[in-house]
C-alpha cells in the first residue's frame, strides 16, 4: 500500500512531472491492478481450501512477495518509456 501513495511523488521528483501526469501514469495500473486483484481474491478466498488462517497469511505473503518484483523493476529502471 506504501507503493500506492509513494510512487506519484517518485515520478514528480524524478522525472519533474506534474501531478496529474504522474496520476495519468499511474491511474490505469491501479485500475486494472486493483479489479483484478478483488476477483481473484474473493474467487481464492471462497474456495474450501482458504477456510484455514494459515493459508490466507500464506495466500497474503506470496502476493506481496510476487507484487515487489515489478515494483522493484520499475524504481530501478532509468526510462519512463518502460513505466507508461
Amino acid at each position: 500500500m506504501g507503493l500506492v501513495w509513494w510512487i506519484t511523488t517518485f515520478l514528480v521528483r524524478n522525472y519533474g512531472l506534474s501531478a496529474g501526469e504522474a496520476g495519468h501514469i499511474t491511474g490505469p495500473i491501479h485500475l486494472v491492478a486493483g479489479i483484478g486483484a478483488t476477483v481473484l481474491t474473493g474467487w481464492l478466498l471462497g474456495l474450501p481450501s482458504m477456510h484455514s488462517p494459515r493459508r490466507i497469511m500464506y495466500l497474503m505473503g506470496g502476493v506481496i512477495a510476487v507484487a515487489t518484483i515489478p515494483s522493484i523493476i520499475m524504481i530501478f529502471t532509468h526510462s519512463l518509456r518502460w513505466r507508461r
